[in-house]
């Protein structure tokens, strides 16, 4: 029953359901009427759209079925049902979001700017997404599928290595320039994404100060594979020991620990700052 309140919390479906539909209006307003495939599945339909006028919503929504059913016993029944709530209704607006004929007529006369608004709109959706522990299906779980296959590759190459093809593809099969503006357009996507998520920095330091650092340790390890130092601290009001959980996290990681850690100890003391650089294991070889 607690498990089926976290899935169903109000306050993340309205953001998860936000972020689709953002996302949906930059495929639907921006990317497929100017033919632009910036990566990922949703990408990939909107290149067979461009090609064969294959609907994008129905060929997103097949794409996805075969990577849920591989991904759904790795990842917990939140993400899962969270990622199919996004996947589900991102098919839907995609479907149903149409913009008048006047105003498309506009739109497809200046591709940069539908690159720029599209990307821009596109990143802020899927940010929102992610920061709430869930995807819209695509890349993000086929990347997971990759990684459990084969854990020293690292995810940000297979992502890069997903969208590359995409955005190659387009430049054969549409135009060099449509797939110049793809990466525009997944650039934009991009720097967006990653502010919404954590600013402009790719990795955050914690300091969790908690009454269950050891179980907190553990779940940080096993959970997120993220490394963790205990520092030994002294508390000036309560005049008493505890130990400091310190940890460094990628961007894609900190929703997770986050969410861990209140799990655990909703009382916990959580400091987040922003990390310049980062070199040792886990980060850098």
């Amino acid at each position: 029953m607690e498990q089926i309140k976290k899935i169903f919390n109000i306050k993340t479906l309205f953001y998860v359901v936000l972020g689709t539909f953002l996302l949906s209006v930059a495929f639907s307003i921006f990317f497929i009427p100017n033919e632009i495939a910036p990566g990922g599945v949703s990408g990939f339909a909107t290149l067979l759209n461009a090609l064969f006028g294959w609907r994008v919503g129905v060929v997103v929504l097949i794409l996805n079925i075969p990577l849920f059913l591989g991904g759904w016993r790795k990842h917990g029944l939140r993400f899962m049902v969270l990622s199919l709530v996004s996947t589900v209704f991102l098919s839907i607006f995609i479907e149903v979001i149409k913009m008048p004929s006047q105003w498309m007529r506009i739109v497809q006369e200046d591709t940069l700017l539908s690159t720029i608004f599209g990307g821009a709109l596109a990143g802020l959706g899927l940010g929102l997404v992610i920061k709430e522990g869930a995807s819209t299906g695509g890349t993000d779980l086929l990347t997971m599928i990759i990684n459990d296959k084969f854990p020293n590759i690292r995810i940000a190459w297979v992502l890069f290595a997903i969208d590359f093809m995409v955005v190659a593809a387009a430049v054969v099969l549409l135009s060099p320039l449509k797939g110049l503006y793809a990466l525009v357009a997944l650039f934009i996507q991009a720097q967006v994404m990653d502010y919404v998520q954590t600013g402009i920095d790719s990795a955050k330091a914690f300091m969790i100060i908690s009454n269950n650092p050891i179980e907190i340790t553990d779940a940080i390890i096993s959970k997120v594979e993220r490394g963790v130092t205990l520092l030994d601290g002294h508390g000036g009001y309560s005049n008493q020991q505890k130990q400091i959980v310190l940890c460094v996290a990628r961007r894609p990681q900190i929703a997770k620990l986050r969410s861990i850690v209140k799990e655990i100890d909703e009382n916990a003391f959580l400091m987040m700052y922003d990390v310049k650089e980062v070199d040792g294991e886990g980060f850098t070889k």
